[in-house]
């Protein structure tokens, strides 16, 4: 999969952070959003901008706390859902003023505080929303 991916243009970026992607939130080609500062450095490495938020305010039934990335998904271009409403996180308006900087519209699929469902992958993109 390194080989192919690799062969295909991308790059690796090594974080020591085994759920990666359940820690980070990808909002475009050149923005995410993570509670974890060693993600958030390595992407800062590659000019990624980061919106680094608070750890924990996500809801995982058994655990402490979720992750933003297992949290939410990118619907489309331009479309962000959420599991849930924002309104305990503390960095709420740090995060929708990111979403609005970036010009991503979030959409919040239950009216339940947002908790962290191990992800969320759309099985068909819209390409114009």
């Amino acid at each position: 999969l390194k080989a192919e991916l690799t062969k295909n243009g991308y790059r690796l970026l090594p974080v020591k952070q085994g759920y990666s992607a359940c820690s980070t939130a990808v909002v475009d080609d050149y923005s995410a959003i993570t509670s974890d500062s060693g993600i958030a450095k390595a992407l800062l490495s590659e000019g990624i901008d980061v919106l680094l938020i608070t750890p924990g305010y996500i809801a995982l039934e058994g655990y402490d706390y979720g992750f933003i990335g297992g949290a939410c998904g990118k619907l489309s271009k331009n479309t962000l859902v959420f599991t849930g409403k924002l309104d305990g996180h503390p960095d709420r308006e740090k995060i929708l003023n990111f979403l609005i900087k970036k010009q991503i519209f979030p959409i919040f699929l239950t009216d339940l505080p947002v908790f962290d469902a191990g992800g969320i992958v759309p099985l068909r993109e819209e390409s114009n929303k």
